[in-house]
C-alpha cells in the first residue's frame, strides 16, 4: 500500500508529503497505482526545482519507494512564489485524494498538523 501523508500548516498550506511504500495492485513495472503515485510527487518535486531559486528539499529512494518533498522556508519566498509552491503542492493531494475512490485498497491519504517551524 502506498501511504500518502501529507502535512499542512495552520494557515492551510501544504508544507511536506511522505509517501512510502509499494502499492502491490500489480507486479514490479506493471503497477498503474505505483505510477500513479510516483508521477504526482515527481512531478511536483521537478516544477518546483525548475521554478524556484532555491531548490525544494527532497529525497527520493526508489528501493522503499519513499519519497519525501518539504517547503520548510515557505514563509522567506515571495508573495507569489508562495502561490506557486502552495499550488503545486495542494495538487499532489489533490491528485492522491482521487486515486482513493478507485484504488482503496492500495492507496491511504493522510492530512497531518505540520509542526516543523
Amino acid at each position: 500500500m502506498v501511504e500518502a501523508k501529507f502535512y499542512t500548516d495552520k494557515q492551510g498550506v501544504v508544507r511536506k508529503f511522505d509517501f512510502s511504500g509499494h502499492a502491490g495492485y500489480a507486479e514490479h513495472g506493471l503497477d498503474i497505482v505505483c505510477s500513479a503515485s510516483s508521477a504526482i510527487s515527481q512531478t511536483v518535486i521537478g516544477t518546483l526545482d525548475e521554478l524556484l531559486k532555491k531548490k525544494p528539499d527532497y529525497h527520493i529512494d526508489p528501493q522503499s519507494g519513499r519519497i519525501v518533498c518539504c517547503i520548510p522556508d515557505y514563509y522567506n519566498y515571495g508573495k507569489t512564489e508562495q502561490i506557486v509552491i502552495g499550488a503545486l503542492m495542494y495538487s499532489a493531494l489533490i491528485g492522491m485524494k482521487q486515486l482513493e475512490p478507485n484504488y482503496g485498497d492500495y492507496v491511504k491519504v493522510e492530512e497531518l498538523e505540520y509542526l516543523e517551524d
